[in-house]
């Protein structure tokens, strides 16, 4: 859910930055919708959000395009999903489902390094706290769990089909 407000608040957060940087809105940003989708992406933190402009303007110079800011999207999923462990994804998914967390002894220290890494958004609205997953995690999926048993491979699965008609043969004779 966009919090339009908060959407319109770094509308002018950045028109104020290019201002006084002598730069106009079209210099660095194809479209307004591209502005808005960093906004988006930003998921609402300041620092986010000029993070996220600098990244792919170094990487990529302006204007900020469609084709940009998805370059930088991917890249910045990787991070995450290269970074978070385990653990952390029991507390991913009840803040995805939820808005909410209650911390216990068990997972505070997990939560903290979400909550730092800014993996998980904290917000707090007349007085109210919730918690929203960063749009870069948000899209992650967990890592599938190890099965017990390998996959066979094809060709495995071959050879062992063939060995097994074979000693049905042997057996028959």
């Amino acid at each position: 859910k966009v919090y339009e407000r908060g959407v319109d608040k770094f509308r002018q957060l950045i028109a104020a930055r290019l201002q006084f940087a002598g730069a106009q809105l079209h210099e660095v940003f194809a479209s307004d919708q591209v502005r808005d989708d960093v906004i988006l992406l930003s998921g609402g933190q300041p620092t986010g959000l000029m993070t996220i402009i600098r990244e792919v303007l170094v990487a990529h110079g302006v204007p900020i395009n469609a084709t940009s800011l998805q370059r930088a999207r991917y890249s910045g999923q990787r991070d995450f999903d290269r970074w978070l462990r385990t653990e952390h994804w029991p507390i991913i998914e009840q803040v995805r489902d939820t808005g909410r967390f209650h911390r216990t002894t068990s997972d505070s220290l997990a939560f903290r390094e979400l909550l730092e890494s800014r993996a998980v958004l904290q917000y707090i609205n007349d007085e109210e706290e919730w918690y929203a997953l960063n749009p870069l995690v948000a899209s992650l999926k967990p890592p599938a769990l190890p099965s017990a048993k390998p996959p066979t491979s094809k060709k495995s699965a071959t050879k062992k089909k063939r060995s097994a008609a074979k000693k049905k043969k042997r057996s028959q004779k």
